[in-house]
């Protein structure tokens, strides 16, 4: 287990150092742009995960968090002229507060009624944005959204689109983080009283944990990524608009999640890094990109129901058991054949 342990956390480091010398390597400008925006995403698809695949709860609707981290971010930025590494860390709290609301609204709901609960909130939140009243839109700027964010500026260095090496050292220094954050709660005794939740609710609840609490809990600490996430894109794009919240992104997220293997730790990073660029591709084809990731999803529940990951985990685990069994049978009959020869004698 020991052994076992070492190589994954060695193939975990070749991976990240791999990915932070690649620019300076090889800069493509897409691959960098690309890269960048896989760091960004996975972060909402990773607590996403921690809602649905590990929590069990029927959350659809990730972008609700990331575009309100977003939204906060912009409007103190343009309208308030606030730092933005100020406003960044705000609308991250600000996303926090917004599922504060969300979660403790929707405590007795389950399964459907939660999944649909959140399709209605989402909706209900893309309306407030988008309606033209003068009140609204001192804040969102309507149907168009708020545009001229500034550049980003940490210790001189300038972060945006336009430079890119320096964002997409930005965005990967975050996703490293949100990943040794993510990996400290699974492992933890929260994680844990989560999962128990997923897998049990009542009977998890007889043995003393709190599933409100609980799930108060991993909403929170999932909003904070997530906004922290929609904090960084709308720097990335100097701006933030209503398609944030369009239901495309239901369908993307979801896909990310059941593609790379739900309830695994790095299956949304694998769906990420498969999707994004094949969104960006599929652009062409306008509206049908979405029926293309739609038969991905379904060829991926049909085939792999465990996603790509939860595959992959699966061959390992019947390779080491075959390989245990197999050094256990020569031992077995060896010993068969000692006792026979002790009797005999």
């Amino acid at each position: 287990m020991k052994l076992r342990l070492t190589r994954a956390r060695l193939l975990g480091v070749i991976a990240l150092v791999s990915l932070a010398v690649w620019p300076l390597i090889a800069p493509h400008p897409y691959i960098v742009f690309i890269l960048t925006l896989v760091f960004l995403y996975s972060i909402v698809s990773k607590y996403y995960n921690l809602l649905l695949g590990y929590g069990g709860i029927f959350f659809l609707t990730p972008m609700i968090f990331m575009g309100v981290g977003g939204y906060v971010t912009a409007y103190l930025i343009v309208k308030i002229q606030v730092n933005p590494a100020i406003a960044v860390a705000v609308g991250a709290a600000g996303a926090a507060f917004w599922s504060l609301t969300f979660s403790v609204l929707s405590m007795r709901l389950r399964g459907l009624y939660m999944a649909l609960y959140s399709m209605i909130f989402l909706l209900l939140l893309f309306n407030l944005v988008v309606v033209d009243v003068p009140l609204v839109q001192r804040y969102t700027g309507g149907s168009i959204g708020i545009f001229g964010l500034p550049e980003l500026v940490l210790g001189g260095v300038q972060f945006h689109r336009f430079m890119a090496i320096p964002f997409y050292y930005l965005a990967f220094v975050t996703f490293v983080v949100a990943v040794l954050v993510l990996r400290k709660i699974v492992d933890s005794s929260f994680g844990l009283r989560l999962q128990s939740i997923r897998d049990g609710e009542t009977y998890a609840s007889t043995l003393g944990v709190s599933a409100h609490r609980v799930k108060i809990y991993a909403f929170a600490i999932s909003s904070v990524f997530m906004g922290l996430a929609g904090s960084l894109l709308s720097l990335y794009w100097f701006s933030i608009n209503p398609p944030i919240f369009a239901l495309d992104w239901v369908l993307l997220f979801f896909a990310m999640v059941v593609l790379g293997g739900i309830g695994t730790f790095w299956g949304p990073f694998v769906g990420t890094l498969i999707l994004i660029p094949a969104n960006n591709l599929l652009a062409i084809i306008g509206p049908y990109r979405l029926l293309f990731i739609g038969l991905i999803v379904l060829l991926t529940v049909m085939v792999m129901p465990k996603g790509i990951v939860g595959k992959i985990e699966e061959l390992v685990a019947v390779r080491r058991t075959t390989a245990q069994v197999a050094g256990t049978v020569p031992r077995m009959v060896f010993r068969k054949a000692m006792s026979t020869t002790d009797t005999t004698e």
